[in-house]
């Protein structure tokens, strides 16, 4: 239930190392517990409606952010239980950076 359901896009490391994050073509994203390897999601989401193709953690490690299929450029607060982005932003293609 804590993993993904399809194939992983993408990963980032916390700038700290404590934290990592995936996203993939579920569109989800997963916040781990890097030093917790026996239990360690944190956090996950259904985050985009299609594939996620990135994920960035900013450099001071509170923001995270999403890019997909679905055109939509998505910041999340990394603290947070991910319930709702920050900002979301709408492209006219999808981004694959």
């Amino acid at each position: 239930p804590n993993a993904h359901s399809s194939a992983i896009y993408s990963v980032a490391y916390s700038p700290d190392g404590s934290r990592i994050a995936t996203v993939g073509d579920d569109g989800a994203l997963r916040v781990w517990d890097a030093s917790d390897l026996a239990s360690p999601l944190v956090v996950g989401v259904d985050a985009h409606t299609s594939a996620i193709y990135s994920v960035s953690f900013s450099v001071d490690g509170c923001r995270l952010a999403t890019v997909g299929d679905d055109r939509a450029l998505r910041v999340w607060d990394a603290a947070s239980d991910l319930s709702s982005p920050l900002m979301e932003r709408a492209t006219t293609s999808g981004i694959y950076s």
